[in-house]
This record gives C-alpha cells, structure tokens and sequence, in this order.
C-alpha cells in the first residue's frame, strides 16, 4: 500500500513540475493523473474531483 501511495505522490510531482511547459493547467494534472495511475479517465469522474460542469471537463480532456 506505501508503494502506491509513494508512486502517487510521485506521479502527481512531476505532473505538476511538467505543467508550464506543456500547457497544462493545475486542473488538468488531476485528469493525466487518473490517467498515469488508473489507464484511464472519466469525464464525470474529473468533473466531480474538480467541482467543474460538464461544458468545463469536456473542453479540458
């Protein structure tokens, strides 16, 4: 379970070191990290981690 977490906490690192020079909102890291941990990403998933409507996940993704 530590190395999960520990992977996670990583993950979620260097996304958000990687976002200035890709592009990439802070909101959006939330998105690639559901992708880089579970292989995938749901629309109303994001929506609802980032409190965002449904016009706002779909631009993002």
């Amino acid at each position: 379970m530590q190395r999960r977490v520990d992977r996670s906490n990583d993950c979620w690192v260097q996304l958000l070191e990687g976002t200035g020079a890709h592009g990439v909102t802070e909101r959006q890291v939330t998105a690639l990290h559901e992708a880089a941990m579970a292989g995938r990403v749901r629309r109303s998933r994001y929506e609802r981690a980032e409190a965002i409507n449904t016009q706002q996940a779909t631009r993002d993704l």
